[in-house]
């Protein structure tokens, strides 16, 4: 974006969907530039969502809630310097489009509503992007999420395999559902993860805002609210509901991993799709070994000399690993 940018002129025209997708894409990759700008943008995403969802915002409450922005990140009467200043610009577009005036990236969807469009991640990779509705998502390593070609015109449903971190634009006349095998879960507008991946023993919701519907097909709906997780147990298909001590949850969207009594094979596997490395043991794994462990920073080598300390196995990296 330019530096001279005009904010007020520039949310007007964005309301008018009168911006290119070039500044479309500048938006996502500002907000995949840090965790700051993506906390930011869910600080003024939610003072938007709790106004009326009215099509019109005054400019004056526009303003007042600009400065007081500007003064939670530059203090002391300092000014916004351009770099901030577009940056929030940027912020505010992406705000608005999730807010329901306009969804950004509406390139992105197919025209032909019989095709599904595949969002994919390979092992060792995560990354985050708005769906149509301006549903932000992150998605983890080894997984896949599918919408359809008319998604967010008669409903907003969503396929996942593996994991995903989902920040639900609210439309109340379109419940937002997403299905992973047996789960079905829908919510209005919320923030939750789903792990669900083919390889794991259980399926697993965790809701940080709002509230969801949980469905397993056996009993009884559960509604969950902030701080409830339920897993799925495929062998036994049952789920649990609990209350989760920590945001170990969604740890890897900060790029860390974080393991807690997890048994030894599981563990490796989530290793290797943390870095996107294929690992090997001298001797078959013990599944009744349980390790613990965090990875913040650390490098594979490290990860594995530690596995070698404090299991009985010798693991080493296969020729193919990066």
């Amino acid at each position: 974006m330019r530096n001279d940018i005009d904010v007020y002129a520039k949310l007007l025209a964005f309301i008018q969907k009168k911006t290119d997708e070039e500044e479309n894409t500048l938006i996502q990759r500002w907000l995949e530039e840090s965790e700051e700008n993506v906390n930011l943008f869910l600080r003024l995403k939610k003072i938007y969502e709790e106004e009326d969802e009215s099509a019109y915002i005054p400019e004056s409450e526009l303003q007042a809630e600009w400065q007081r922005v500007e003064a939670e990140i530059h203090p002391k009467g300092r000014k916004l310097n351009i770099k901030t200043y577009r940056g929030i610009a940027a912020t505010a577009l992406f705000l608005l489009g999730i807010w329901g005036i306009w969804g950004v990236f509406k390139h992105s969807t197919p025209t032909d509503s019989s095709l599904e469009k595949m969002y994919h991640t390979n092992a060792g990779e995560r990354k985050s992007f708005t769906l149509p509705d301006g549903t932000l998502v992150w998605l983890n390593a080894s997984s896949s999420l599918w919408i359809s070609g008319n998604y967010n015109q008669a409903d907003r449903k969503v396929r996942l395999a593996g994991e995903a971190w989902f920040d639900v634009a609210k439309n109340r006349e379109k419940p937002f559902s997403v299905n992973a095998e047996e789960i079905l879960i829908t919510v209005l507008g919320t923030q939750f993860n789903l792990s669900a991946y083919e390889w794991d023993q259980g399926i697993v919701a965790s809701l940080d805002e709002g509230v969801i519907t949980y469905s397993d097909g056996q009993g009884a709906d559960l509604i969950l609210r902030p701080g409830d997780q339920v897993e799925y147990l495929k062998k036994d298909k049952s789920s649990t509901l609990q209350r989760f001590p920590d945001n170990r949850h969604n740890a890897w969207k900060h790029n860390k991993l974080i393991l807690k009594d997890c048994p030894l094979s599981l563990s490796i596997k989530r290793i290797e799709d943390f870095y996107g490395i294929e690992l090997s043991a001298n001797k078959p794994i013990d599944g009744q070994d349980l390790i613990s462990m965090t990875i913040d920073g650390d490098s594979p080598q490290e990860v594995i000399e530690l596995l070698n300390t404090i299991t009985d196995n010798h693991f080493t990296m296969k020729n193919n690993s990066p």
